[in-house]
């Protein structure tokens, strides 16, 4: 059918050399295309077809669902990266601090300021860990 159509438009640019025929001839053209597209639809599906009307209270748009976004966008994947890093950082300072906890070779103010800072990395890492949760849910 597109073969055909090819042909007549070349032979009138052709003929006419006029890009208004041209473009009259591609508007007949798609309008028997659907034309024939119409009957051979209904020859071979005649089961559907619409019949009858609808009052328009009864009409109802279906209503569209909300997308669920699946993965993590750009800056939570940043920070989950950077949460990664963070929490390998604060075990590794923890173990340095057990290490200089239990060795006893520390005075009574160090070992004050290395036990507070053992329960502020404690904390920090919690803290991280849940945020890796979280973010390691939505993956």
């Amino acid at each position: 059918v597109h073969f055909v159509e090819y042909i007549v438009k070349i032979i009138a640019l052709m003929v006419f050399h006029n890009y208004y025929v041209y473009m009259i001839i591609q508007l007949l053209a798609q309008v028997a295309i659907n034309l024939v597209t119409a009957v051979r639809v209904s020859k071979l599906y005649p089961n559907y077809s619409p019949r009858g009307k609808l009052p328009k209270e009864k009409v109802e748009r279906p209503q569209a669902e909300p997308r669920k976004k699946k993965g993590l966008s750009f800056k939570e994947k940043q920070l989950f990266e950077q949460v990664e890093w963070e929490i390998g950082d604060l075990e590794r300072e923890k173990k340095e601090l057990e290490s200089l906890l239990s060795s006893g070779m520390m005075e009574q103010n160090e070992l004050m300021e290395k036990s507070q800072r053992i329960g502020e990395v404690i904390s920090l890492l919690d803290e991280k860990e849940l945020i890796w949760l979280e973010l390691s849910e939505k993956m």
